[in-house]
């Protein structure tokens, strides 16, 4: 049976680590008396990135085989020195165990046996450096407070707010997006939109805030026009389709593979919050061309500010 060597470690010092690189909490589980269990404060988000995954500290040397489980015979590690585990039971399935010092991770991944995926190598590679300076993980998606990214900041990048990513730019800069891209090239304040190629006019209930954006079709198919955004500052407000299609000429969309054209976002805001959305506003557009913001799990923003 394998056993423990080298340096110990406590959960705290464990948990501290993990958080010093990705930003993420474990929750300490410490009721055992002969090992302490660390797993995911919000394993909806965790999962995602790195496959579902507990980490075990043991108190003693002696205690590594029940972790690992009651085996009819020895168990040997390979390569990477992974020591590979089966639960024939429903929902389980082969578990990757590898030890440090005094530290069990067990990762279970989805697929064949004995395959491992990133998120695998990512949590290798910050317990493998347990003693040593944290830095934080290569590739790894922070979330949004622990990358220093807020909607009225001006840092930009990609982070996770609960269990959406978002890729946030300032104005003026290029969102890349699945599908397509879009640029923010200006945001005005109306009371009335007037309509384009005979269609009637506009007038806002409050007034409107009219985003102009600079839209290409990246994609290999024609893109109609993202109109499923919405405006956040104090409050979420979505975008005036209606509004929108009057004051959009005949033809611009669909948008051809390759195409680019400025089109217009607009949303009813209340007059007493038109300044506060335009100067600390942003607008959140689906990840993907043929997506929608509420099943998207990734989103573009683009501050208006």
């Amino acid at each position: 049976m394998p056993t423990l060597g080298g340096p110990t470690f406590t959960a705290q010092q464990v948990a501290a680590r993990f958080q010093a690189q990705t930003g993420y909490t474990l929750a300490v589980n410490t009721s055992s008396v002969i090992w302490d269990t660390l797993q995911p404060s919000n394993p909806e988000v965790l999962d995602q990135i790195y496959g579902v995954f507990t980490i075990d500290v043991l108190h003693n040397a002696e205690t590594l085989p029940a972790v690992l489980g009651d085996q009819r015979h020895p168990i040997k590690p390979d390569a990477q020195g992974i020591y590979w585990t089966y639960d024939p039971q429903p929902g389980g399935g082969w578990t990757a165990n590898k030890v440090y010092g005094n530290v069990v991770l067990q990762w279970t991944g989805l697929n064949p046996k004995h395959a491992l995926g990133s998120g695998y190598y990512q949590l290798d590679g910050i317990l493998a450096g347990l003693g040593k300076p944290a830095v934080a993980t290569s590739g790894a998606v922070r979330t949004c407070q622990a990358a220093g990214i807020s909607l009225g900041g001006t840092k930009q990048g990609t982070c996770l707010n609960d269990s959406v990513k978002l890729t946030v730019v300032n104005r003026g800069d290029r969102l890349n997006l699945d599908g397509y891209a879009l640029t923010v090239t200006g945001a005005r304040v109306a009371k009335r939109i007037s309509g384009q190629d005979g269609a009637p006019s506009t007038r806002a209930k409050g007034e409107f805030v009219v985003v102009a954006v600079k839209v290409t079709n990246t994609g290999a198919s024609p893109l109609n026009q993202p109109v499923d955004a919405e405006l956040v500052s104090t409050q979420v407000y979505q975008s005036d389709g209606f509004a929108e299609g009057s004051r959009e000429p005949f033809g611009v969309f669909p948008l051809r593979r390759g195409a680019t054209a400025t089109t217009h976002l607009v949303f009813d805001v209340p007059v007493g919050a038109v300044g506060v959305a335009v100067r600390g506003g942003a607008i959140f557009v689906p990840g993907d061309s043929d997506g929608t913001i509420q099943t998207d799990t990734r989103l573009g923003v683009s501050r208006l500010g």
